[in-house]
């Protein structure tokens, strides 16, 4: 008889007892006796517990690298001007970081920014905004979604919000001159419709 450790598709671990007779599997229970057809009952041990966990690391790492692998073809189909493959594709990423927690904020943060930015081409803003607004709440320091989202209230006629939004990306980046040049644009419109009444 001998002992194996497997990986099943639902990323569950399976202890594999084999004898002359046939294979059985249960699965793997940490500290917990596990009882196998035609085997005897056996303790999951130490070192079938870091092979767990270095299966684990190994999947993470794994995951990670096929995350970064979306991420960069997003980017790719983003920059070519392919808008709906690379919404796909940012959405495929977002929906893998959120599931699982294994991203970095800020590539979070770009990936709903750039969704954001697939969707104000196509004039959805109020989707737009979302994604821009889902940007700065993961990673509350990147300038671009408030930019951004700044925009859209602009053109929807919020100058308040705008000039709340552009005011907040000048304080994070001083030297943002599209910024500074929409916040100046933004403050004479609102007072210009304050002056019309409406």
């Amino acid at each position: 008889m001998w002992l194996a450790l497997d990986r099943a598709l639902s990323v569950n671990y399976v202890l594999i007892c084999c004898e002359c007779s046939g294979l059985s599997s249960a699965p793997v229970q940490r500290g917990r006796s596990v009882r196998t057809r035609g085997c005897s009952t056996t303790r999951v041990s130490d070192t079938q517990r870091e092979t767990q966990q270095q299966l684990k690391l190994m999947e993470t790492q794994e995951l990670r690298e096929r995350s970064a692998g979306l991420l960069k073809e997003a980017h790719l189909q983003f920059n070519s001007g392919n808008f709906h493959q690379a919404e796909e594709l940012y959405t495929q990423f977002i929906n893998t970081c959120t599931t699982t927690g294994e991203c970095d904020a800020n590539e979070l943060a770009i990936a709903y920014n750039n969704r954001g930015q697939v969707k104000y081409f196509r004039v959805d803003f109020y989707e737009a905004m979302d994604d821009y607004t889902a940007a700065i709440k993961v990673d509350r320091q990147f300038e671009v979604p408030y930019y951004n989202r700044g925009l859209i209230r602009y053109r929807l006629g919020f100058f308040q919000d705008a000039e709340s939004d552009f005011k907040k990306t000048l304080e994070m980046n001083p030297n943002f001159e599209d910024a500074r040049k929409s916040l100046h644009q933004t403050i004479i419109d609102g007072e210009e419709k304050l002056k019309r009444g409406y």
